[in-house]
């Protein structure tokens, strides 16, 4: 038996893949809700003179604040912390010497050290050279040029170059014998102290002592320098440390050439060093990447909106005063 196909209807199903695409463009579509930005059809965008000159202002202030944050982000900052100094007795200093004597020969420069430890250091050889110089217009002899380390304690003391030889008695003291004759002959301490420091140089760091010039015209005198030490640790932005000593210092000169053949001192240069309890630690820090990150965020943002709104202020005064909105289409001028 047959049925007629006049009764049969088809009915239209969706199919599983159509269901997919369809829930798809639906959820992509609904994502427009959200959109903040309103977007401006480019037929109805009109360019204007007015707007192109806030342009090329913007970008040039752009241009200049970018690079001030670029110099700024590539600075060191040196960050500074003090504690107290628990490394008194773990550590030996070595003072670096740089020192002209230009009226004084090589033999009569004698270098010692005496600490408040009792450690007495004699006519230093270790570490040091002495270099003889041409003599001197005015013809009083040969000078002498030292240089090199003396390694010392991390207590107070001192270290000087002073008239006559030395040596260390019973007791560890340094006791110098004094020639006359080289008074007599002119026993002249004057001295350029080309660098000191104490401690491992460290760039950027000067010492204070550094290009001191002392002349002496007549007599025999005695100079003090007292230098008062603070332990420094110095840590680059790699972590690399040094250890070295920051200082500020003190002179005082007198003649103690009393009478002819009288001393009240002994002349010579004197180093007395003293340390402080404290250690300060410079630490060179520098900016992480989110700081230039944010900072161009900001400035770009920041410039364009302050430039739309010199934009609208420049649009908005030429319609109420010409009767336009923009330079370019500002009514022609009657002649």
């Amino acid at each position: 038996m047959s049925l007629p196909s006049s009764g049969i209807r088809r009915r239209n199903v969706t199919s599983s893949s159509d269901k997919d695409t369809g829930s798809t463009g639906g959820a992509l579509a609904s994502l427009k809700y959200f959109d903040v930005y309103s977007k401006v059809d480019d037929n109805v965008v009109q360019a204007s003179k007015s707007g192109g000159a806030v342009t090329v202002v913007t970008a040039f202030i752009i241009a200049i604040l970018l690079y001030s944050e670029l110099v700024t982000f590539l600075s060191v900052e040196m960050v500074d912390s003090i504690t107290v100094d628990t490394q008194t007795q773990m550590r030996r200093i070595p003072i670096g010497l740089d020192i002209t004597f230009p009226n004084l020969p090589c033999e009569e420069v004698i270098v010692d050290n005496v600490d408040s430890a009792g450690d007495s250091q004699n006519d230093v050889h270790s570490g040091l050279e002495k270099s003889s110089l041409e003599a001197p217009a005015h013809g009083a002899g040969s000078g002498c040029r030292v240089t090199g380390k003396v390694v010392v304690n991390k207590v107070s003391g001192n270290l000087h170059i002073a008239l006559g030889t030395s040596e260390v008695d019973e007791r560890g003291t340094v006791q110098h014998s004094i020639d006359l004759a080289a008074i007599r002959r002119g026993f002249n301490t004057s001295h350029h102290i080309h660098s000191i420091s104490f401690g491992e140089a460290v760039p950027g760091f000067k010492s204070p002592l550094d290009g001191t010039f002392k002349v002496v015209k007549g007599g025999a005198f005695m100079f003090h320098y007292f230098v008062k030490l603070v332990p420094t640790v110095y840590m680059d932005r790699w972590g690399y440390e040094l250890y070295t000593n920051q200082y500020s210092v003190t002179d005082s000169a007198r003649n103690v050439l009393v009478k002819k053949n009288e001393l009240s001192g002994l002349p010579g240069v004197f180093l007395v060093y003293d340390f402080s309890p404290f250690l300060m630690t410079k630490t060179e820090k520098t900016k992480p990447w989110s700081y230039i990150l944010t900072s161009m965020c900001a400035i770009i943002g920041g410039a364009v909106s302050i430039a739309s709104l010199v934009d609208l202020v420049i649009k908005s005064f030429s319609y109420r005063l010409f009767g336009c909105t923009s330079w370019s289409t500002l009514p022609p001028r009657a002649i």
